[in-house]
């Protein structure tokens, strides 16, 4: 059992609600900075995952947790924290990724030849599949 949610900031009373009592039934309680590849792309700078045993008491746990910090929530999830029943309904919050940058084919349909320097580089790392220098 498991509950994901995003942080505005890292205030005083969230850390609070976070430390302030044991986090017994719940096995982990994480907060992340979503700094990195996420920075700029999803407007939250945190994101804190409860996760615990199904049981009755861990999900009366979440949710005191889930109430306690409400006022300092958005709401959204980016998709991986969604659960299988959650709906998309609103804008998604995961970042809109670059697409990644692929080597343009020639006429023949073959990769673009690498420079004598790169392959002298990489000549050393080719081998058939018994191991045997080609």
């Amino acid at each position: 059992m498991a509950r994901a949610e995003l942080l505005t900031r890292l205030y005083d009373a969230v850390v609070e609600a976070l430390l302030g009592s044991p986090i017994d039934p719940l096995m982990s309680v994480q907060v992340r900075h979503l700094g990195g590849q996420l920075d700029g792309r999803v407007a939250e700078p945190y994101s804190v995952y409860m996760f615990g045993r199904p049981s009755e008491e861990t999900a009366r746990r979440i949710e005191e947790m889930r109430a306690a910090l409400t006022p300092y929530t958005t709401g959204r999830k980016p998709y991986t924290f969604l659960a299988p029943a959650k709906p998309t309904t609103s804008p998604p919050s995961w970042p809109q990724w670059p697409t990644p940058w692929r080597r343009p084919p020639t006429s023949s349909g073959l990769a673009v030849p690498r420079s004598p320097r790169t392959q002298a580089r990489f000549s050393p790392l080719r081998g058939s599949a018994d191991g045997e220098a080609v």
